[in-house]
């Protein structure tokens, strides 16, 4: 079996998408319950790759190989920028304010 890395792709309702890249840059998705572990993903990567019995699947998120008992870490980025429907929807609310009416 070639060795994977993992990297986590997006959260979906109750469940999420794990994207798992071989080195060789093939890639697999597989969606999890909340409540997977990686003891599970491992057994059920091996089984579809068909990883022979003297091998094993080994995941590794960045540098840091993931343990049975390690979280998965999802980071994403939070950019706060200026909003066209937003200012739109509040300049339409003080238009229609009473107070601007009377």
């Amino acid at each position: 079996g070639e060795p994977i890395k993992a990297y986590c792709s997006c959260l979906m309702a109750g469940m999420f998408s794990l994207s798992v890249r071989l080195l060789g840059g093939s890639c697999r998705v597989v969606e999890l319950r909340p409540d997977s572990t990686l003891a599970e993903l491992r057994v059920d990567l091996e089984r579809d790759l068909s990883v022979t019995p003297l091998h094993e699947v080994r995941l590794l998120q960045d540098v840091r190989e993931l343990t049975d008992s390690a979280k998965i870490q999802i980071e994403v980025q939070a950019l706060i920028v200026p909003s066209l429907p937003k200012a739109v929807e509040t300049l339409e609310k003080m238009v229609d304010s009473p107070a601007l009416t009377e």
